[in-house]
C-alpha cells in the first residue's frame, strides 16, 4: 500500500503511461469533455483541489517539458497567486494563450 506521494491509483496509472509526446491537462471545472480523452476528475468542492495543488503534487515525479496557461490567468488572479505559479514552475517554459 502506498503511504506517500500520489495516493490516487488512477492518477498514478495515468502518470506512468504519459510519454514524451503526450499532453497532460490539469484544469479547473468547466474544461470541455472530450469522449476520446481519458479524464480523471478529482474535484471535491469548488476550488479543492486547486490546479496549483495538483501541479505541486505531481511535479516531483513527473517530467514537465512545457506549460500552457490561459492569458486570463494573469489578468484575473492576484499577484500572490501568479507568484505561486512562477515559484512552482521555476525553470519550466510557460506560454500564455487566449482562453
Amino acid at each position: 500500500m502506498l503511504k506517500c506521494g500520489i495516493l490516487n491509483p488512477a492518477i498514478n496509472s495515468l502518470l506512468c503511461r504519459v510519454r514524451h509526446t503526450n499532453t497532460l491537462v490539469i484544469s479547473d471545472r468547466g474544461f470541455p469533455y472530450l469522449p476520446h480523452v481519458e479524464i480523471i476528475d478529482i474535484s471535491l468542492v469548488d476550488d479543492i483541489p486547486k490546479v496549483l495543488d495538483v501541479l505541486l503534487a505531481i511535479k516531483h515525479n513527473f517530467v514537465i517539458g512545457r506549460i500552457f496557461a490561459a492569458e486570463e490567468f494573469l489578468a484575473l488572479n492576484a499577484p500572490d497567486v501568479t507568484d505561486q505559479l512562477d515559484a512552482a514552475i521555476l525553470g519550466i517554459p510557460i506560454s500564455y494563450e487566449p482562453h
